[in-house]
């Protein structure tokens, strides 16, 4: 049985266009910004919880549920504030009410050095930043701020970059 741990692994990218959540191209998510470096632990980057419905009967004792909606939970993530003046990378990139695409991965892109190339299959979630806040002051912690990020409409799942999956 295979295990892994997302770090060294796993990557975010935040890009301003994408012409097909479905099929994202290299060129597209390579134009965004790579906050992997940036992200920290915590915070909800997969937010697809679902409902259920009531659907029991007088004639059973059983509890009985079918399957009601899901997602509407905000994309949530912590990032780290950079030290350098004016090049706080991740800070800068999303303002309150900057629209655009979170895509993240869960496995080690196929290219250069662990980098995103087509093929590789990662997450697309359009939305909007809606909350970005700095993170309490903490002796001997990083600064760190999260962001809130509404997702809508539906986040593609489990897409191959390019639209086709490599080999």
């Amino acid at each position: 049985m295979a295990k892994t741990i997302y770090d060294e692994v796993a990557q975010i990218h935040f890009v301003p266009a994408i012409a097909d959540p479905d099929a994202p191209e290299l060129q597209e998510i390579e134009a965004g910004v790579d906050l992997s470096c940036f992200l920290r632990p915590g915070g909800d980057w997969s937010p697809m919880e679902g409902s259920t419905v009531d659907a029991a009967v007088l004639c059973s004792r059983f509890n009985a549920t079918v399957p009601g909606t899901y997602g509407g939970q905000p994309f949530v993530a912590v990032f780290t504030n950079d030290d350098e003046f004016g090049g706080d990378v991740a800070w800068n990139a999303l303002p309150r009410r900057t629209r655009g695409f979170f895509v993240t991965s869960f496995y080690q892109g196929s290219g250069t050095d662990g980098a995103l190339d087509d093929g590789d299959i990662v997450n697309v979630w359009p939305g909007e930043v809606i909350s970005r806040k700095r993170n309490s002051y903490a002796r001997n912690e990083l600064a760190t701020f999260e962001v809130q990020f509404s997702v809508n409409p539906e986040p593609s799942e489990d897409v191959p970059i390019g639209g086709f999956v490599s080999s």
